[in-house]
């Protein structure tokens, strides 16, 4: 037998879109963490630019975006950041919604299971809804 060792190790990336910065800088400085960094913006035509500027390659990451005003405009921004993970090969995806207290169940009429079809690719993102009481409520 040989001797070889191999040494695995998981790394936690957090991720945040442009709707609530100040939020996700919070939540970093609480992790002990660095938010990725990331360069996201609009073109003039409405479009939206997402790129990692950093190697996404087998990290945990965890995308943290808010869902307040324009909805439209971020929900498609964090489905961007999601596929660009995935293209990225982040080895999971973890979607963090902080918001108001909502009842379990759908999230704002989209199904438990997030958004279907959108990114067909694998890894398939976990949902994850935070609530302001600190409880921590899968969608």
């Amino acid at each position: 037998m040989s001797d070889i060792e191999t040494t695995t190790s998981k790394r936690l990336l957090l991720v945040s879109g442009r709707a609530n910065e100040p939020l996700a800088e919070a939540v970093a400085l609480e992790l002990g963490t660095k938010l990725a960094s990331l360069t996201a913006y609009d073109f003039a035509n409405g479009e939206i630019f997402v790129r990692f500027n950093e190697s996404v390659r087998g990290t945990d990451a965890f995308v943290l975006q808010s869902h307040s005003d324009p909805i439209n405009k971020w929900i498609m921004e964090q489905m961007l950041i999601i596929d660009a993970l995935r293209r990225a090969s982040a080895r999971r995806i973890t979607v963090v919604v902080p918001g108001i207290d909502r009842p379990p169940g759908p999230l704002l009429g989209l199904p438990p299971f997030g958004f279907p079809g959108a990114v067909p690719a694998r890894p398939e993102p976990r949902i994850l809804r935070a609530t302001r009481r600190g409880r921590d409520v899968p969608a």
